[in-house]
């Protein structure tokens, strides 16, 4: 063998070589990456809960069904009697779109009477929605006569309901998000988008997982509406 020769068969042994490593680690990088966002995907779902749990303060809710019984289309301002076992705060009623139906709230020692008007077409079925903060009530009452109204009224339920307080996101600082993870022990950072509730470093572009999930948020003026909240973990 030549010194030409030599040199050639080692340029290609050592091209070989390089080629192969390339390979390997490349494979190696992608399964890494494959296991790091595995591992990610995991842990982010069990941090956007814990974000959610955070941010949330526990409103009530009761649904009732009103029915037009006289087979005509017609209006009339309906009555519900909520007696609570402590305080009524922050009432507010809504169709089953969440859109919010104008009331009449008034309270004393015992009770708290909300009235509002809606419009039937005959036979019509509407679920509606008392949304308030504050104690479970003792008894649910339809304050209307169904026979003057022609519209009976089915008291389904009373339920928590969790709500992104707007009072817990306004007092997000700049600490907010260091403190947050430290006690959620979150080893990854995160970012989280939400309506006037945005807190975290912004996310990279690659290797990011994203979670989301729809709450049930209040407004500034107290006023509840259904958005997404997601969370981006890397």
């Amino acid at each position: 063998m030549t010194q030409v020769d030599f040199i050639v068969a080692l340029f290609i042994t050592v091209a070989v070589i390089m080629f192969s490593l390339f390979i390997v680690l490349g494979r190696f990088n992608t399964d890494f990456d494959q296991l790091n966002l595995k591992s990610l995907d995991i842990d982010s779902a069990t941090l956007l809960q814990q974000i959610n749990d955070n941010l949330t303060e526990n409103f009530r809710s009761v649904q009732v069904m009103f029915n037009e019984t006289s087979g005509l289309s017609h209006s009339e301002t309906l009555q519900i009697i909520l007696r609570p076992s402590g305080s009524v705060d922050r009432m507010h009623v809504y169709d089953n779109l969440l859109n919010e139906i104008p009331s009449a709230v008034v309270k004393d020692l015992t009770e708290v009477r909300v009235d509002i008007t809606l419009s039937f077409s005959a036979n019509e079925k509407k679920l509606i929605r008392f949304i308030y903060s504050g104690t479970p009530t003792t008894e649910i009452i339809y304050g209307s006569n169904p026979v003057t109204t022609n519209v009976s009224a089915i008291i389904l339920s009373e339920r928590v309901t969790p709500v992104i307080s707007d009072a817990k996101c306004s007092d997000l600082s700049e600490t907010f998000y260091q403190s947050l993870r430290n006690s959620l022990g979150a080893e990854n950072n995160f970012h989280v988008t939400l309506t006037d509730c945005n807190f975290g470093p912004l996310p990279p572009l690659t290797n990011v997982v994203v979670k989301s999930k729809t709450v049930m948020k209040e407004k500034s003026d107290g006023v509840l509406s259904a958005e997404v909240m997601r969370l981006s973990v890397w």
